[in-house]
């Protein structure tokens, strides 16, 4: 699982210890759980994809709190107007701003689709702002972010105000969890076991995809400089090949691939793991002597929360990371390792050298994780949100008529109806290309010479 999934699946576990839940999934066959449902939303026809919305929309009639993020809305119009027509109450997750994501993902790319992929995102996220009763982040650092758009959206006024002057009723802050039970070592799964790594071998672990914002070149370049001094420093990418041939490779993780084979590193010194299931990360955790995740310097770093770091924590792994995010700023502040600054690859030699010639890196700073560690479990983070869910309320702004210009999304679904449309259209127009320049069309040409050397003894 990645992030998104990873935190849904903790928020189930959580929040079923004290109410009734429904996890939604767009997985074809989701994986079960005792304690609550999880359910797949994608149709059951491989051919047809999408979303089956009447089995969205039933479910959400059936539950009285709904709890979503992404694209949710925007894959399934008439889902928001459903809850808010039901009397249902709306919890947002923002954890992850994707509009900043789309900018850093199609950096230099001026084309349409560019500007319609940031468009969508931005029309997305405004849909949930101006219809949710609840919102909630990964930080507070986040948290000024989205209180300066949600006044912009008109949901800040004097209705909100008067419920709550800190606005904690409309937005709060819940983290990325850890959880609360220590890591086991199940089984060897690196060291001694891999072919190229030796039982003495140093392990350094990047936990978590290779994403176009952030920054596993510099990574790679400092493990040429140590590598030139020590070799038996190994580095492992956990999430460095694919799954399935659907998803897209992001250009970073090529750009990863080609500079650690035009430095010499490529299946020596620096790996491409697949993807490891959930339930296994603690053993490479365990095995791992340093974590790492390194970024760029834009505005998705600086509002960002990296997930991943949070399991370097749990299993008390210390930690290299990128300074100016939120993290950065623990790791350097709690004595969880070092922060380097984004592009400074010297810096982030000298950062890795350092923990690994420290003969007890992880024994030194144990105290330091473990008081961290308690501050992040599920059932600490999840607060705020589980007393949403206990006693639910809608947002004071709701009803009130004076507010109907920015709370009603009916210019926000005529937008995103449009920039669907836009989206059907170019699909439409690349599969005609494709069709015209590809195989059909030479299929064509020939069925029509052949067709043609047919007909010609008949003509003569």
């Amino acid at each position: 699982m990645a992030g998104p999934g990873i935190r849904y699946w903790e928020f189930a576990c959580t929040l079923s210890r004290i109410e009734k839940v429904t996890l939604a999934v767009p997985n074809r066959e989701p994986i079960s759980h005792p304690d609550f449902a999880t359910v797949s939303y994608t149709k059951k026809e491989p051919t047809a994809g999408g979303i089956d919305q009447n089995r969205l929309r039933d479910l959400v009639a059936r539950h009285r709190v709904i709890v979503l993020q992404g694209y949710t809305l925007y894959r399934c119009p008439g889902l928001a107007r459903a809850i808010v027509a039901g009397g249902g109450y709306l919890a947002v997750d923002l954890y992850g701003p994707f509009g900043l994501e789309s900018l850093e993902r199609n950096r230099g790319d001026l084309s349409d689709r560019a500007v319609r992929d940031f468009l969508i995102a931005i029309g997305a996220l405004n849909e949930q702002i101006r219809l949710g009763d609840f919102f909630f982040c990964a930080s507070e650092k986040q948290r000024d972010y989205w209180l300066g758009r949600l006044e912009a959206l008109g949901r800040i006024n004097p209705h909100t105000y008067a419920q709550d002057r800190t606005a904690r009723q409309l937005i709060d802050v819940v983290p990325f969890g850890l959880p609360s039970t220590p890591p086991v070592h199940r089984r060897q799964v690196l060291k001694g076991v891999h072919r190229r790594v030796a039982p003495t071998d140093r392990v350094i672990i990047w936990a978590g995809g290779i994403w176009n914002w952030l920054d596993p070149l510099s990574l790679i370049r400092a493990m040429g400089n140590i590598v030139a001094k020590r070799q038996d420093v190994k580095l492992f990418f956990l999430s460095g090949r694919r799954t399935s041939p659907k998803i897209p490779m992001m250009e970073m993780h090529k750009h990863a691939m080609r500079l650690s084979k035009e430095l010499g590193l490529y299946d020596r010194f620096v790996f491409f793991h697949p993807w490891i299931p959930y339930e296994e990360r603690e053993n490479y955790m365990l095995e791992a002597d340093i974590g790492v995740c390194f970024h760029f310097e834009h505005l998705e770093t600086h509002f960002s929360f990296r997930t991943r770091i949070l399991d370097y924590i749990w299993a008390g792994l210390p930690i290299v990371a990128g300074r100016g995010d939120t993290l950065g700023e623990l790791v350097e502040r709690e004595g969880l390792g070092f922060a380097v600054e984004p592009g400074d690859v010297n810096g982030l030699t000298q950062a890795l050298l350092r923990l690994l010639d420290e003969p007890d890196a992880k024994v030194r700073r144990r105290e330091n994780f473990a008081r961290v560690a308690q501050r992040f479990t599920w059932e600490k983070v999840t607060e705020p949100l589980q007393r949403y869910c206990q006693a639910p309320w809608h947002a004071a702004d709701k009803g009130i008529a004076a507010y109907e210009r920015f709370t009603s999304n009916r210019w926000e679904q005529l937008v995103l109806d449009a920039l669907r449309a836009e989206e059907e259209v170019a699909y439409l127009r690349d599969l005609v290309n494709a069709l015209y320049s590809g195989r059909v069309m030479r299929l064509m040409i020939g069925t029509q010479k052949f067709l043609r050397r047919l007909v010609r003894p008949w003509k003569t």
